[in-house]
């Protein structure tokens, strides 16, 4: 149709009795025409991609099966040209929409290469956001300890031959798991005789699911391998086996939608808030326990309740430390109990110091989305429960709110700052807490994911080098920072009437995209950023002290009457080679027994 209009078209214009000013005229008319017509089927092609559902990929995943068989009882191999189910129904989608889809090449490879990736049938609990443990990282403490807990319960040592534990750390558990107490965590469990290998080489293929895979092997009393368990630590306290499940398989795919635009959509129409979708979905985690039952993480009954008491008592402790230093080689003085008398904004910046330097002391804190940005959430929610005297029952919607936005990260992207840098880590801290403000300061569903689409906005391609490895710098700072953006973008979104032209959904797909394009070298593996740079002007100066201690020792050696005046004579330089005397030894640059950093490791 579109070509014979075209051949009408100029035929039209073509034809003596035209004029000028017509022909353009039919020109910018056709033009227009052609413009609509992209724009309506490639909104179609999109709508399409948008509403595939479950039983969209389970009827793709069955023809495809039956197709397969089918071809292999005539003959053909099997396995040779599968595709994914969720590619299946994206290429039927992309049939139909051939002609629209083809004039945008880019947003077309775009979907698809994105669409190849396995589609979450739908989200996991919230609690898989809240999980309540020791720092001072989710994924190199918390993961590695579920992990060997897991390993415990199938090998014992002096049981079935079994005389020792080896386990070996790959990817950015092995760059950064000294600094992160990774080690100190498996030996916890598994015994202080166990072998910790840090395999700081190139991932091995078979392990290469994701960039932190962990190896355990049960040695006999020889040496001989036994059995072997493999496990990768996702971000977030959060640990895949080799059969790709957690223990805990009652919360996995709870909500119908996994998307952000579906839930404001069904909240809107029924004139709910976010909340209420968890609400819907997890009652009991709304429920009011006792005193008593807060400690007791056993259950999921008020699951919600047990987080917020967690996350006061973190601020509570860390706002009136009496220690000076947080543990570690930076010896880094802890901020966080100055910021006591304060008020305003300073007052919300001593409650993301308190609980990040809790978290770095290996204190009791709780994943929002990880240890490493778990100070954002809890400062957001005590400054404004202060500020605006809101009662508990609304800090815990606020935080159901929260949780539901790193849901829909973690089931569409990751949280995992080995995976996508602090972008994955801050960055969703500060949507989460920015979406959950938003909620307490009377925002609509609209407005809260606005909120955090803002946030995440300001936070793309943020890096994750932490320096010597250990969760102190830049990380504490950061979640100062990620505080006051979230106050910021909720204010900021309130004001707001439309949605903004880039939703949630899309700016979570930016972050996973920017994730992979970073080099490895800024995720978690204290190689790059920071971590190479951040002893640089200490080490300038003790070179100049070497300098003018070798010049002074040369002016010493070839004529001792220069001595005082050899900062304006020139020196004679001596027949024979220098002879240095031994002079006091320069100030240690790092503390006894710490390895050194950085580019003076020799690896930049």
């Amino acid at each position: 149709k579109n070509r014979k209009k075209k051949q009408d078209t100029a035929a039209n214009m073509s034809s003596p009795g035209t004029s000028s000013i017509a022909r353009q005229q039919q020109s910018t008319e056709y033009r227009e025409s052609e413009r609509r017509a992209l724009l309506l089927s490639l909104d179609s092609f999109l709508s399409k991609v948008r509403r595939i559902t479950c039983s969209d990929i389970e009827d793709a995943a069955a023809a495809t099966a039956a197709a397969s068989t089918q071809a292999c009882a005539g003959g053909c191999p099997q396995g040779g040209n599968a595709i994914s189910p969720s590619e299946a129904v994206l290429r039927s989608i992309l049939a139909e929409s051939h002609d629209s889809a083809s004039h945008l090449c880019t947003s077309k490879e775009l979907l698809t290469e994105y669409l190849k990736q396995p589609m979450p049938d739908a989200l996991q609990s919230i609690t898989k956001v809240y999980r309540i443990g020791n720092g001072p990282s989710s994924s190199h403490t918390m993961g590695p300890k579920r992990a060997s807990e897991t390993f415990a319960t199938k090998w014992q040592k002096g049981v079935n031959g079994c005389g020792r534990f080896r386990v070996t750390l790959y990817g950015s558990l092995a760059e950064t798991g000294k600094g992160h107490l990774t080690d100190v965590v498996i030996k916890s469990v598994l015994g202080e005789d166990a072998d910790i290998i840090f395999y700081c080489g190139p991932i091995p293929e078979e392990l290469a699911a994701h960039v932190n895979p962990m190896k355990f092997e049960a040695l006999g009393y020889r040496g001989e391998p036994l059995g072997t368990y493999v496990a990768w630590s996702i971000g977030g306290g959060c640990v895949v086996d080799e059969h790709n499940v957690e223990k805990d398989q009652a919360a996995y795919n709870l909500y119908k939608h996994h998307r952000m635009s579906d839930h404001v959509r069904k909240a809107s129409k029924k004139n709910w808030d976010l909340c209420e979708i968890v609400r819907q979905v997890e009652p009991e985690l709304f429920e009011k326990v006792s005193p008593e039952e807060l400690h007791d993480t056993s259950n999921m009954k008020g699951w919600l309740w047990k987080v917020w008491n967690v996350m006061q008592c973190a601020i509570e402790r860390g706002m009136n430390s009496t220690e000076k230093e947080i543990p570690g080689a930076l010896h880094l003085k802890r901020r966080a109990p100055i910021h006591n008398t304060k008020r305003g904004r300073m007052q919300l910046f001593g409650y993301a110091l308190a609980v990040s330097e809790e978290n770095a002391a290996a204190g009791e804190v709780v994943t929002a989305p990880t240890c490493g940005s778990c100070g954002v959430l809890p400062a957001v929610l005590k400054f404004l429960q202060n500020r605006e005297q809101l009662p508990d029952e609304k800090i815990i919607n606020a935080l159901a709110v929260a949780g539901l936005v790193g849901s829909v990260v973690r089931a569409n992207a990751s949280v995992s700052g080995a995976e996508v840098g602090c972008q994955g880590e801050v960055g969703v801290a500060t949507s989460m807490a920015a979406a959950a403000a938003t909620y307490l300061i009377g925002g609509s569903p609209m407005h809260c994911e606005l909120a955090a689409e803002m946030a995440m906005e300001g936070m793309l391609g943020l890096t994750c080098c932490p320096v010597l490895g250990l969760v102190q710098v830049p990380c504490i700072d950061r979640n100062v920072a990620g505080a006051g953006r979230a106050i910021d973008c909720a204010e900021l979104a309130i004001c707001r009437t439309e949605p903004h032209l880039i939703s949630f959904d899309e700016i979570v797909f930016t972050m996973l995209l920017t994730g992979h394009d970073m080099k490895q070298d800024y995720k978690e593996t204290a190689l790059g950023g920071e971590a190479s740079t951040w002893n640089l002007d200490e080490t300038i100066h003790q070179c100049q002290v070497l300098r003018r201690r070798t010049v002074d020792a040369w002016h010493e050696r070839s004529s001792p009457a220069l001595k005082a005046t050899h900062l304006t004579t020139p020196p004679v330089v001596p027949t024979t080679p220098p002879v240095f005397p031994t002079s006091p030894p320069l100030p240690p640059m790092y503390p006894a027994g710490t390895p050194p950093s950085g580019w003076l490791s020799g690896k930049h």
